[in-house]
């Protein structure tokens, strides 16, 4: 059941992700035109590129769809161990610590304060308890659903201005179901969740800038709000424009003001120069914005999110020997969290969790967040053995 649900499975994130990349190579083929965020940029390269870029976010998807189905076949093993509740307590208090830091501090909204400045932030940062509730979720969810827990990681991301969560908690439900419903029954759930998705998407975005702070906002109507998440949705565009841009990109990386994708994270930037940028940044501030239009003193980091690179974008900056390294350090990121389940934990409820969040972080290129992600496995996992082992001494 499990290797069927699997299988199933991608088809979920093929429509999602890879199909909307697909359809912006032809758009930009058509058209020469990128469309990058929300702002159309000129199309300088040739159609070789394009097609390039296409084949190889094609190339990526498969890959990590190859190795992520190997390791889980070894999960079909596992026997389900189920967290106790007292673990589900723990992490609700480090969800209620998250819940302060957002109303006291508005540490972690979007265009909020995103650098720990005092001892809550900075604990609510390194403890990272959206992530450690997503795999208790998955971890208990064949005992049922943990509602409190459930409950506040919603308000928590609602007040931050995410709307990812959803699709998030969607792909990780629809995995779970598929172990046990019939196939007709999913594909009703998921094409009624898209049209009230898509229904409700204008306004659900209007909300989302207000909660994020924006002063102005215009309604958009259903087709332009359908068009702008398409938008969102790839990044076949951002490649392009990383590709007809590499010598340039490829210059700022020498002279550092791009610093390594191996940095991109909370360790790594520590040891980077304090003006330099990650490669998504560096896109946004240099190509998609009006620099005119802002001070010297503006902080970037507010203007919301920056525009996504995926891996493939990184093929176009790093030299031939660099590669070998960037393979390897994008295969580790990806086979991590199968291998600490497999060694620490063999829970088979964890793999739609590892599933989900290793394919949507790796593949947009978020290799910060995913490296939070695997420490906040790790802390996942120490917490689990010490209630484990102290609950097994009570019985």
């Amino acid at each position: 059941m499990y290797y069927n649900a699997l299988r199933k499975w991608w088809y979920l994130p093929f429509l999602v992700y890879l199909l909307p990349n697909l359809v912006m190579s032809l758009f930009v083929a058509e058209f020469n035109l990128l469309i990058v965020d929300d702002y159309p940029i000129e199309l300088t390269t040739g159609t070789f590129t394009i097609i390039s870029a296409s084949l190889l976010i094609a190339v990526v998807f498969f890959c990590i769809k190859l190795i992520s189905q190997y390791y889980n076949k070894k999960a079909f093993s596992y026997k389900d161990k189920t967290p106790t509740k007292l673990i589900g307590i723990i992490i609700f208090i480090l969800q209620i610590l998250n819940l302060l830091a957002l109303l006291l501090f508005d540490f972690g909204r979007v265009r909020g304060a995103s650098i720990s400045t005092n001892l809550l932030s900075t604990l609510v940062s390194y403890t990272s308890s959206d992530i450690l509730f997503l795999l208790y979720y998955g971890h208990y969810r064949e005992k049922g659903i943990p509602y409190f827990n459930l409950g506040l990681y919603l308000i928590i991301n609602v007040l931050k201005g995410w709307t990812g969560i959803w699709l998030i908690l969607f792909f990780i439900e629809i995995y779970f179901q598929l172990t046990k419903r019939p196939i007709k029954q999913i594909v009703i759930i998921v094409l009624v969740s898209f049209v009230v998705i898509f229904t409700f998407y204008p306004t659900i975005n209007k909300y989302k800038y207000l909660i994020r702070g924006e002063e102005y906002y215009e309604q958009s109507t259903l087709l332009e709000s359908a068009a702008k998440l398409a938008v969102r949705l790839q990044y076949t565009t951002n490649v392009i424009l990383i590709a007809q841009e590499t010598e340039s990109l490829k210059s700022g990386l020498k002279k550092e003001t791009i610093f390594p994708y191996y940095l991109d994270n909370k360790i790594g930037n520590h040891l980077v120069n304090p003006n330099s940028m990650n490669l998504q940044k560096y896109l946004t501030v240099n190509y998609l914005i009006d620099k005119n239009l802002h001070t010297a003193n503006t902080d970037f980091d507010e203007l919301g999110w920056y525009t996504g690179v995926g891996i493939v974008g990184w093929l176009f900056v790093l030299d031939p020997g660099e590669l070998i390294l960037y393979f390897f350090f994008i295969t580790l990121l990806i086979i991590s969290p199968f291998v600490l389940n497999h060694y620490f934990l063999k829970a088979k409820g964890l793999i739609p969790v590892i599933q989900t969040l290793t394919f949507s972080y790796v593949f947009h290129g978020w290799f910060a967040v995913h490296i939070t992600f695997i420490f906040a496995f790790l802390l996942y996992i120490i917490i689990y053995n010490i209630f484990k082992r102290k609950i097994s001494n009570l019985t």
